[in-house]
């Protein structure tokens, strides 16, 4: 995407984490990279970084019945 200066741009993202992972982080990294001719005169915060816990959750439901 093309962002004027100073602009923000917000991303949701969501997915499911196979039950047979072991994985317990998830990380993000997003990059951004000035244009050919285009001066960055803080090039320093160009990239940022998110850890993300992995959240375990169950699905479970019982049923029971009464036997008679």
């Amino acid at each position: 995407i093309n962002l004027p200066n100073g602009g923000i741009a917000t991303f949701h993202v969501q997915g499911t984490v196979s039950a047979s992972s072991i994985a317990t982080s998830l990380v993000n990294t997003a990059t951004v990279t000035a244009p050919t001719g285009v001066f960055d005169n803080v090039s320093t915060n160009n990239v940022s970084t998110v850890t993300n816990t992995v959240v375990r959750q169950g699905d479970l439901s019982i049923t029971k019945t009464a036997s008679t």
